[in-house]
């Protein structure tokens, strides 16, 4: 079933680069995805108590993952964007790529827009250390300094 939900997700994402769907289908389509991986993963855990939660299949990208994460925060679904960025981020981890830069702050900005203050701050050093200067970081961080302090 999860090996569905990955074509499924690599397939929504091929059609957005190709510009053959519009957000709201985009976004609909994440939805759908993460939703019925929820159910799935819930129903693995009742039957089998000790089964950790499954992750999205190993042959979506990162890039894809920071994309489909990118399109529900502009949709303004904040909570649902967060698990694929932070799958996006584990992916790209260590990859010194532009799009582990991007991943690292959109991240950022859906936990801080959930009002969180979890690793904002060093995923927005990490970021900038990847990406060079942005005014969009600053801004961010200028905020998470302020609700957040060090944290």
């Amino acid at each position: 079933m999860h090996w569905l939900v990955g074509l499924a997700l690599l397939g929504a994402a091929a059609f957005a680069f190709q510009g053959r769907l519009a957000l709201s289908q985009k976004v609909a389509a994440v939805k759908s995805l993460t939703t019925r991986d929820s159910l799935v993963t819930k129903q693995q855990k009742a039957a089998a108590p000790t089964q950790q939660k499954a992750a999205a299949p190993t042959h979506v990208s990162g890039s894809v993952l920071n994309d489909a994460g990118f399109a529900l925060l502009r949709a303004g679904d904040y909570r649902a964007a967060v698990p694929l960025l932070e799958l996006a981020v584990q992916r790209l981890h260590g990859s010194g790529s532009i799009v582990d830069a991007y991943a690292l702050y959109n991240l950022a900005y859906a936990r801080f827009a959930l009002g969180r203050c979890d690793g904002v701050l060093a995923m927005l050093e990490r970021s900038q250390k990847r990406q060079g200067h942005r005014n969009e970081i600053d801004h961010l961080r200028s905020l998470a300094l302020k609700r957040c302090g060090g944290r």
